[in-house]
């Protein structure tokens, strides 16, 4: 049996980022990890949103709201984070969760497909 390949988290976010600037998005980093405090030898909470996506922004023609989260291995959402899922999808904003290169690009081919022509 063949070993699964770990998957490198800052790697998988960055190209998230990457195949959703091609697909009509603008989006970047959100930064919520703990920052350490070096004089105290302790980490301190950031300051966001509990629950941010790793990933915002919205899609350019549209302006619709988007966070992407990023979960390798058997990481979860936290209740935090899906609190903000169902709130942002509730106001109309778009969520997933990325935990492989294919799920990024499943997000992409959604917004490739051409739209149907509703006919009277």
């Amino acid at each position: 049996m063949a070993k699964s390949l770990k998957i490198d988290t800052n790697k998988l976010t960055q190209y998230t980022i990457m195949i959703l600037r091609l697909s009509g998005f603008n989006v970047w980093r959100q930064n919520n990890a703990a920052v350490y405090d070096p004089t105290k030898k302790v980490y301190r909470r950031n300051s966001s949103t509990p629950g941010i996506p790793d990933i915002i922004g919205y899609k350019k023609d549209t302006g619709v709201f988007v966070g992407v989260e990023i979960k390798v291995g058997r990481d979860k959402l936290s209740p935090a984070q899906l609190k903000f899922l169902m709130d942002l999808q509730k106001a109309g904003g778009w969520y997933w969760v990325v935990k492989t290169y294919e799920d990024a690009e499943k997000i992409a081919d959604l917004f490739k497909r051409p739209q149907l022509i509703k006919t009277a």
